[in-house]
């Protein structure tokens, strides 16, 4: 009798267990069907407005909903395992893995203007769908038709841009690695009023859907070096024989014979001329001054137009004696020469250009272009050996020439001899 009721018993287990799997086949036989019917949104897309991580940037949202679909909302999940839709999210943290779209790491996710989202074709209540404003913690975006579901009988194309998302910071995933991928999952809803937001999404009310796979990226630095570039030479050629410093030749200038009854002007009297030509990249300019070598004999006014081993009139500077073998210096402030006064000086007449700029601007003291130096303003001579300014800019230089011009006259008095004076010529660039 025992030995019959277990065998029952086993018959009766055997039955209950093919009852079980039918059922559980059958459930997910539903299953499958349900989600078949739910189909999938084509050409979908997010495109990132920046791959760095932790980046705040905004993503531009596109996907075609098929033919024949009445839509009432749209969400935009984000999860760091798959894209799979109806399946369970995973993540380690919102803006770790996954981004973040509350105002936790800055400014909360908003719309990119007023009519940030469309359906293509939407003449009623989608016309104009806005964002629902995502709360601390939240991991999706909801997008709501304001005036109820719309029909579509062709297919439509939903469009639009978040700003304010903050891309995963990779602190766990990839902390030494910026490039990580992670997930957005789409679902379109045919309500206005998506359930609440579970772990796996819930099918209720679900019309479509889709997955895209996203990815932080590194970001290239790219170093390149522009080595600093000064150019600078001084000789005597003419502004019609030189366009860069390849050109320049020339180291003396002869102003001919000084009396006293006129003002020699070198460029006048015998054509010759200081030229003093630049080029520079340097971003802050360059200046370029002067000063008058000190004569090695002699005494006294040892920068000054002089001769040779010279004693000079221990008087002021500049000078103003008439009777020593040294011309008297204009001095620092610009002033004519009058004739049969003696003195010596030297004037910017031209900046010549034949390169692509005209950024150097000649020093007060020394320029009269306007009236290329014909002595209405006059010259001026610092004999001291102090440096002393002719010309700056204070961007970059690509060719550019002063050209000096050099004026004195003697005075009936002034001693015979060979006169003359070396000048250096100092180039700064500040880079």
């Amino acid at each position: 009798m025992f030995a019959r009721t277990s065998g029952w018993f086993r018959r009766g287990s055997l039955i209950a267990g093919i009852l079980a799997l039918a059922l559980s086949y059958l459930l997910m036989i539903s299953t499958e069907i349900l989600v078949a019917q739910t189909a999938e949104v084509q050409s979908r897309s997010i495109t990132m407005g920046s791959s760095e991580e932790d980046a705040e940037t905004d993503y531009t949202i596109q996907f075609t909903i098929p033919a024949g679909s009445t839509v009432g909302a749209v969400r935009i999940e984000f999860c760091d395992n798959d894209p799979l839709p109806f399946t369970t999210c995973t993540f380690n943290a919102v803006g770790d893995d996954i981004p973040q779209v509350d105002a936790n790491a800055g400014s909360i996710a908003t719309e990119s203007g007023s009519d940030a989202f469309a359906f293509t074709g939407a003449v009623t209540n989608c016309t104009n769908p806005t964002l629902t404003a995502p709360s601390v913690g939240h991991r999706h975006l909801d997008i709501i038709c304001n005036g109820g579901t719309e029909a579509f009988g062709g297919a439509t194309v939903f469009s639009g841009t978040i700003d304010n998302i903050d891309n995963p910071s990779n602190a766990t995933d990839s902390p030494a690695n910026p490039n990580n991928t992670f997930y957005a999952r789409i679902y379109v809803y045919d309500t206005t009023t998506p359930p609440a937001i579970v772990n796996p999404i819930a099918q209720t009310n679900v019309a479509h859907l889709g997955g895209i796979a996203l990815s932080t990226a590194e970001q290239l630095t790219i170093t390149a070096r522009v080595q600093e570039i000064l150019e600078f030479c001084v000789g005597t050629a003419l502004d019609g024989a030189v366009t860069t410093c390849g050109d320049m030749t020339g180291n003396a200038v002869d102003m001919g014979v000084l009396d006293f009854g006129s003002v020699t002007r070198s460029t006048v009297s015998t054509g010759d001329q200081g030229s003093v030509m630049v080029r520079t990249n340097a971003a802050s300019g360059v200046i370029i001054d002067y000063f008058a070598e000190q004569a090695t004999s002699g005494t006294n006014h040892l920068g000054a137009l002089r001769v040779t081993g010279a004693t000079c009139t221990a008087d002021g500077t500049p000078s103003t004696s008439e009777i020593d073998q040294c011309i008297n210096s204009v001095g620092t402030t610009q002033t004519p020469i009058v004739a049969g006064t003696e003195e010596f000086g030297l004037c910017i007449f031209n900046v010549h250009t034949p390169g692509s700029t005209t950024n150097l601007s000649p020093d007060a003291e020394y320029d009269d272009v306007a009236n290329t130096c014909n002595n209405t303003l006059g010259f001026a001579f610092d004999e001291t050996g102090t440096v002393d300014r002719l010309a700056d800019s204070t961007t970059v230089v690509h060719d550019e020439m002063l050209e000096l011009e050099f004026g004195g006259t003697s005075a009936i008095t002034t001693p015979t001899g060979l006169y003359n004076v070396t000048l250096t010529f100092i180039g700064t660039a500040t880079f």
